[in-house]
């Protein structure tokens, strides 16, 4: 059984969008967040908790993560995201590509 990535995209209030793998640090850092916060099982928060920790560890995003998420009366930075599984062979943002000439 091969070893699924999870990639998220997601685009910022400015127009940009990029992909970044979340890597177990972010879900670790995602589920003390979750514990601290008393959150409970809210899959939506975890997902853009994981996704802000992703996007902050790879330099796409400087800001905290509330001013990421927003309220319901005052969208944050992110506009949209996604997250999706893909084989180990798939394109993986996190590494080079090669290309045979």
């Amino acid at each position: 059984m091969a070893m699924k990535r999870q990639i998220a995209e997601f685009e910022l209030s400015d127009g940009t969008t990029h992909e970044v793998r979340l890597l177990l640090a972010d879900k670790i850092r995602a589920e003390r967040t979750r514990k601290a916060r008393n959150w409970g099982e809210n899959d939506m928060a975890m997902t853009t908790l994981m996704v802000w920790s992703a996007a902050s560890r790879a330099g796409y995003y400087q800001g905290t993560f509330d001013e990421f998420q927003g309220t319901p009366e005052e969208p944050g930075d992110c506009v949209d995201l996604f997250v999706d599984q893909r084989e180990r062979d798939e394109d993986d943002p996190t590494q080079p590509t090669t290309q045979n000439p």
